[in-house]
């Protein structure tokens, strides 16, 4: 791991800790369905990465930080509602894997890394409603 490998790492750190404080002080709601995708996202990057003996640590960290974060929104029970929506984002993630599955590592990579922006998307349209409860240092 070299230099930048562990100073990406550390700021994964940094900033995921910071968001889990203020899920878990009830400042910032978070969208559990966007959490727990990018938690498995990340993880199938990873190993992707690691089968492929690629630079797996940045997912690795960014999938027990995703991880952290759907455990502080289950233990703060404001997890919200699962709508048709988030179903419908379900969907294409599955694709992606179904993608990833038939296609081999590489492919697994550019797959989940499309589904990441896919989960994302509930997330993003729970800032666009409520921007005053985005954490804006933790986006940036």
């Amino acid at each position: 791991m070299n230099f930048y490998n562990i100073a990406a790492c550390a700021i994964a750190v940094a900033v995921y800790a910071l968001l889990c404080i203020q899920v878990l002080q009830r400042k910032v709601p978070q969208n559990f369905a966007t959490w727990i995708l990018w938690a498995l996202l990340d993880s199938i990057a990873a190993a992707s990465l690691i089968v492929q003996e690629g630079n797996f640590w940045i997912p690795v960290f960014y999938a027990l930080g995703s991880g952290a974060i759907v455990f502080s929104v289950l233990k703060t029970k404001t997890a919200g509602k699962w709508t048709n929506f988030e179903s419908m984002i379900v969907v294409l993630v599955v694709i992606c894997i179904i993608a990833w599955a038939l296609s081999g590592p590489q492919m697994a990579t550019i797959a989940s890394t499309t589904a990441l922006a896919i989960a994302g998307i509930p997330q993003v349209m729970d800032v666009y409603k409520k921007p005053f409860e985005s954490p804006l240092f933790v986006w940036i």
